[in-house]
Parts: C-alpha cells; sequence; structure tokens
C-alpha cells in the first residue's frame, strides 16, 4: 500500500512536469519541491517496511504528511489568487460585452430615428417589426447591466428609453410621425447616457485588472523567490559547511532578483497599511498582532548574505527562515489588496454613501482617463499634442477639485501637482518632462486607491447564508406566490398573471431570467450554471 502511493505521487510530479513543459508555470516550483519531498520519505517509508522497521517508517510517513499539507496548502492560496485573478477579469469581460451591446442598440437606434423622419406617414407600421427587434435587444441586455446598477443608476434612463421607445412604437401604429419622432429622440438620449456609463466602468474595470494581475505575478514570484531561499537553507543545513562561498554566490543572486522584485512592488502598491475588513472571516491580522504592511524582504536577505560572509551557517539559516516568513506575510497582504480591488468596481453609491468612498470612485473614475491620456501622449503626433493638452488640463482640474474637497490627503495634493504641471509640458521638446510628470502622477493616484480600497474595505460581501431568515420566512402569505412567481419567470422567462403554482415546463426560456434578485446575488460565474440547472431540471 505504501509502495502505491509513492508510485501515484511520483506519477502525479511526472505529468505536472510535462504540462509545465508544454505551457510554464511560475507557481508550480514550489508544489513540485514539496511532493518530491514527499514521495523521497515515502519510498524511505516502504524499505522500511520492508525491513520490519515501524519507528523509521512512521517518522518518514510523518515527514511525508507534512510534505503533502504544505503543498495543499500551496494549491490553496494559489487557487485563491487566481480565482480572484479571473473573477476581475470575467467582469471586465462581461462590462464590456454589456458596453459594445449597448453602442449597437444606440447605433440602431439613431438609424431606426433616421428612417422615421424619412418615412411617409402611411407607410411607418412597415417598421414596426424592426421596433419589435430593437426593443427585444433592450430586453435582453439590462441583465447584463445588473453588473454595474450598483455604481450606476442605469437602470433609470433604460427604464424611461423602453417606455419612450414603446410609445413610439404606439405612434407608428396610429401614423403619428411627429409623436414617433419625438419620442425616439428622447429614447436616444437615454441610450446614449447608458453607454457612456457603461464604458466608464469597463475602463474602470480594465484599470483595476492591469493592477490586479500584476500583483497577482508579484505573490507568485514572491513565492518563487521564497521557494529558491527555501531550497538554500535546507542545503545550508544538510550537511556541515567549512567553505560557504558557493552559498554566498547563490545568495547573492537571489538578493539581486529579491531587491528588483521589491522595487516593482513598492512602486505598483506604495506602502499601504492593511486595515482588518469588517468581515471577520475575511482575511485580516490575529487579535494582538500589528496590522501588516507590504515589507521589503530584500533587506532581510543581506543579513543571510552578511552571515554568510563571516561563515556563520547557523545565524544565516535563522535569517534565511525569517525571509521565507516575510514572504509568506507579504503573499497574505497581496491576498487582502487584490480582494480590495477586485471589489472595487461593483461597490454601491447611493445618496448615504460615505463621501470617502464616493471621492474614491471619483478618483477611480480619474486614474482611468489619466492612464488612458499617458497611453495616448506616448504614441501622439506633434501636431496632436495641443488637443491632449487641453485634455489633461480637464482631469488636472478634475483632480484639484478632489483633491481640495474633504478631508486634504497627501497623496491627492502630491498628484494634483504633478498632473498640474504636466500641463505645461506638452510640446516635442518636453516629452520626456511630461512623461515623467505624468508616470509620478499616476503613481500617487494607484496608491491612494489601494490604500483607500484597503481603509474602507470594498471587497464584495459574501453572499447570504441560506440559513438566514427570509423578509417573507416560511409559512408566511406570499411564501406560496413569491415561489411560484421566482420559478416560472426563472425558467420561462414570462410571469404568469395569475402567480398560481402552475407553469409550462417547455416554455420558451430567454435572457430576461437572469434579472431575478435570486440569481443577481450570486457571483457572475455561477449564474449560468444556475440558470442551466433549471432548464434542466425543467426538461
Amino acid at each position: 500500500s505504501q509502495l502505491d502511493l509513492a508510485l501515484e505521487i511520483g506519477d502525479f510530479i511526472k505529468a505536472l512536469r510535462k504540462d509545465s513543459q508544454s505551457q510554464p508555470d511560475r507557481d508550480l516550483p514550489p508544489l513540485l519541491s514539496r511532493l518530491e519531498a514527499a514521495e523521497r520519505h515515502l519510498n524511505r517509508a516502504v524499505q522500511s517496511l520492508k525491513d520490519n522497521d515501524a519507528d523509521n517508517a512512521i517518522g518518514d510517513q510523518e515527514q511525508a504528511a507534512d510534505e503533502l499539507a504544505a503543498g495543499y496548502a500551496v494549491v490553496v492560496a494559489q487557487n485563491e489568487r487566481l480565482a480572484l485573478l479571473q473573477s476581475m477579469l470575467m467582469f471586465q469581460r462581461s462590462v464590456g460585452f454589456a458596453s459594445g451591446y449597448m453602442a449597437d442598440i444606440v447605433a440602431e437606434q439613431r438609424d431606426l430615428l433616421e428612417a422615421t423622419e424619412a418615412a411617409k406617414p402611411e407607410a411607418m407600421k412597415v417598421m414596426l417589426p424592426q421596433f419589435a427587434h430593437m426593443r427585444q435587444c433592450m430586453h435582453d441586455v439590462a441583465p447584463l447591466l445588473d453588473l454595474v446598477a450598483g455604481r450606476l443608476d442605469v437602470g433609470t434612463p433604460l427604464a424611461f428609453a423602453k417606455t419612450d421607445f414603446e410609445d413610439a412604437m404606439v405612434a407608428l401604429e396610429t401614423g403619428d410621425q411627429f409623436e414617433a419622432i419625438d419620442a425616439q429622440d428622447v429614447a436616444a438620449e437615454s441610450l446614449g447616457k447608458v453607454q457612456v456609463l457603461v464604458e466608464d466602468i469597463r475602463t474602470q474595470a480594465g484599470y483595476l485588472s492591469e493592477i490586479v494581475a500584476f500583483l497577482h505575478e508579484s505573490v507568485s514570484n514572491a513565492s518563487m523567490l521564497s521557494h529558491e531561499q527555501s531550497q538554500l537553507r535546507r542545503e545550508l543545513t544538510a550537511v556541515e559547511h567549512k567553505d560557504l562561498q558557493r552559498f554566498i554566490e547563490a545568495q547573492k543572486a537571489l538578493v539581486a532578483k529579491a531587491m528588483k522584485q521589491d522595487k516593482m512592488l513598492r512602486a505598483a502598491a506604495g506602502n499601504p497599511k492593511l486595515v482588518p475588513p469588517a468581515d471577520p472571516l475575511a482575511l485580516s491580522p490575529e487579535p494582538g498582532k500589528p496590522e501588516p504592511v507590504l515589507t521589503l524582504p530584500s533587506e532581510e536577505m543581506s543579513l543571510v548574505l552578511e552571515a554568510l560572509k563571516e561563515n556563520d551557517a547557523a545565524s544565516a539559516a535563522e535569517a534565511m527562515e525569517l525571509v521565507e516568513m516575510l514572504y509568506a506575510e507579504n503573499a497574505q497582504a497581496l491576498l487582502v489588496v487584490i480582494t480590495m480591488l477586485e471589489g472595487l468596481p461593483q461597490v454601491t453609491i447611493v445618496s448615504d454613501t460615505d463621501p470617502a468612498l464616493v471621492r474614491l470612485v471619483d478618483v477611480l473614475a480619474l486614474a482611468s482617463a489619466q492612464k488612458h491620456l499617458f497611453r495616448q501622449t506616448q504614441v501622439a503626433d506633434d501636431s496632436e499634442m495641443n488637443a491632449l493638452g487641453k485634455q489633461q488640463a480637464e482631469l488636472a482640474a478634475r483632480l484639484s477639485d478632489i483633491a481640495t474637497s474633504g478631508e486634504a490627503h497627501p497623496m491627492l495634493i502630491t498628484a494634483s501637482k504633478h498632473l498640474s504641471d504636466a500641463v505645461g509640458l506638452f510640446s516635442p521638446a518636453s516629452r520626456e518632462k511630461l512623461r515623467v510628470s505624468q508616470h509620478a502622477g499616476d503613481m500617487q493616484i494607484r496608491h491612494f486607491i489601494i490604500e483607500q480600497a484597503l481603509i474602507l474595505d470594498t471587497s464584495i460581501p459574501p453572499p447570504s447564508s441560506s440559513d438566514a431568515p427570509a423578509a417573507d420566512g416560511p409559512g408566511s402569505d406570499s411564501e406560496s406566490e413569491v415561489t411560484a412567481g421566482f420559478i416560472a419567470d426563472f425558467v420561462s422567462g414570462e410571469t404568469p398573471t395569475d402567480k398560481r403554482t402552475e407553469w409550462k415546463v417547455l416554455a420558451d426560456r430567454n435572457r430576461a431570467a437572469l434579472n431575478q434578485n435570486f440569481a443577481r446575488e450570486l457571483p457572475l460565474e455561477y449564474r449560468g450554471l444556475l440558470k442551466n440547472y433549471y432548464e434542466r431540471v425543467a426538461k
């Protein structure tokens, strides 16, 4: 039995290596080292069992179990980060779809308006099928806008647009050309507002996705550096060493990589203080411990190097272990940062929202616009610099207003100064200075967003427990009515007028089903699964 387990783990290691050859995975080495160590202990346990040596077999089995548990912890941490990154990218992609669909709808509405203006009153009824198709398109796109409903009041202008559009259809049937044109004109204005709002969210989600993707890569790099330090420590403590020169050279190379990584991480995220989230189940420091910050493990690596140069292997090993612990704490800290940034595009803004959160959202909108302008500036011709300078002046004025409203924040003040300086540098002779000023302003704004997202806890709240009491609990008068209405509407897309529990299991289904409260509470990746499940149950 022990041999079977050792062979199974060996086959698993070979499969992982084969997959990594076709598609290299930076997260794999830390896991492989644990599995390889477990395999060695298991093979030794096999030999001990053959020799009827139970004590040694148990010792190797325990060490193998520890290595496997450590490997499992590595995988769990990697999956958690990947899930957050995937969720962020899926949100960006979904909002991108919504933005594209809204652009198509707005263009189609303008075409219909032109056709109505050009049509003769007696021929307007011919266009009714096109109008019906357009109304169905608005109906189908509405569920996608649920993603941004908490941030933007897209529901109201979309509802107005649909109402106005239906009024236009009534006017077409009655031959009232003036009313049909007027109603479409108002509907087009409302649809245009929705398109602009959704496009803004798409741009902001893209801005945050870049940061989250970089932080995800930073955690992978940190995990690799920690793995290399761990490997070096194991080699150092394995045998007696008289000459540590080989370890000194290896540690120097590791310090150089760590310093480069720390510099990039500090530039991207600053040094935010991690405030414990309101959710006690979320990642947070243990009570009584200091709140973690993003540290610089490369500084501790330098202490390792000093101990090795002094030929003090014991002190060097202790310092190496401390480096590994710092990298683990950094990974935990970065996971908190990623969690907060992943939830920021979906925060709800209402009339009584904390002004600090409203300011954070305003800064995020400005940051995404500034990043877009920065990239335009890098590739712009000299003839385009004047127009881009006007855009920079507008953004600098917006940031100045934000920085001076409410409690002053040093990062916003510094960023405002950099952007104001950039306004006067839009000339061919000052391109490098302009780039420096814009980049410095962008860094300060980014650090502000990360810091405030942590302080204000912008993580996505966990879904409510199924055991939580409902507003209309079991036994209430409305329970059966609500249940019947929900199931029928979710499966068929249509709510029966009599609200009875009967519903057609093979009725036509459409995307309007996703607009139900229950589905809206689910993470995005599960909505399709739930809809598919109910359709299969219906069949």
